[in-house]
């Protein structure tokens, strides 16, 4: 496999937690009182899948941004068993890391944007600790799916060997993924496909995926959801085939049963990925629910 740091750009930068070595990009808003922004990518994404919405929401929220690769995924490393303590490909683990890396970077309160399986995490994040999140931005959401797709968790359960497994997902599966997540499949640049096919044959990818297909996830997001203080927000491609539409329709009529403040924006046209089939959209979104009014009055009142 492949040395993580030999695929690092000039944005990289890396922090060592407990053995881990994470991967991350911090963007710091010289002088900005107002909370951060943090992006979680979904299932197979990385630090890279903010890249095209990331200039944008630096100079437009005029806040600090910070994006890391969770474990399993992107150029964070990835230990085996035997070399952990804690197994790094759980949900919890995720959690921990979250928020150990925002106290590192001295990030006490931010708005979590969330993708995909990312937004789980999101919310978990808000139910967990509530006084540290202004706002969830859930983006194309797996609330009530398992982030982790079906087809390959079913793979890992054929009599299939690893090797033959990996090689599938390696190969085929991943770009058939990547295909499926566009609404308009020419959008998805040649260079865009080969950073993520680069990302699959980064070391121990293969074990980091079999270590993920056994984990069964220790809550089920949904009962979290009354939990959750701040304001939610979803933005969601109205052709995404990897998650339903829908399914941020009953997110949203969950919200308003329990009285929470919920907003659900639809993209025409796009699938599973807004923030990289229609970045520019993606970002007005983000803006205008940063500018909600009565954030700006929650915030002074949250303010010592």
């Amino acid at each position: 496999g492949i040395p993580p740091r030999t695929l690092a750009d000039k944005y990289s930068k890396f922090i060592d937690f407990d053995g881990l070595c994470v991967h991350y990009r911090h963007f710091e808003a010289k002088g900005s009182r107002r909370p951060a922004l943090v992006l979680l990518h979904g299932f197979g994404g990385s630090v890279f899948s903010w890249k095209k919405a990331w200039g944008d929401l630096t100079s437009k929220s005029k806040r600090s941004v910070l994006a890391f690769d969770l474990p399993g995924f992107g150029l964070t490393s990835r230990p085996t068993e035997g070399e952990w303590e804690h197994n790094p490909y759980t949900q919890r683990y995720s959690l921990m890391l979250l928020f150990k890396l925002m106290d590192s970077l001295g990030i006490e309160r931010a708005t979590f944007i969330g993708h995909g399986s990312g937004g789980a995490l999101s919310v978990l994040a808000g139910a967990m600790r509530p006084k540290r999140v202004e706002m969830l931005i859930l983006v194309s959401p797996a609330i009530y799916t398992s982030g982790f797709p079906t087809f390959i968790q079913s793979l890992f359960r054929t009599r299939l060997g690893k090797s033959i497994v990996t090689e599938l997902v390696r190969s085929e599966m991943g770009e058939l993924v990547l295909r499926r997540s566009y609404y308009n499949k020419k959008k998805l640049s040649e260079e865009t496909l080969q950073v993520y096919k680069n990302l699959l044959k980064v070391q121990n990818w293969d074990d980091a995926l079999w270590e993920m297909a056994r984990v069964q996830p220790a809550v089920k997001v949904e009962t979290k959801l009354s939990l959750v203080e701040c304001p939610i927000n979803i933005i969601h491609g109205e052709n995404d085939k990897l998650i339903p539409y829908s399914e941020s329709k009953r997110l949203l009529a969950t919200m308003e049963r329990h009285g929470q403040r919920c907003e659900l924006r639809g993209l025409q046209k796009c699938g599973h990925v807004p923030h990289e089939e229609h970045p520019i959209e993606f970002v007005e979104l983000v803006t205008d629910f940063l500018n909600d009014d009565s954030l700006e009055l929650e915030s002074k009142l949250n303010d010592p």
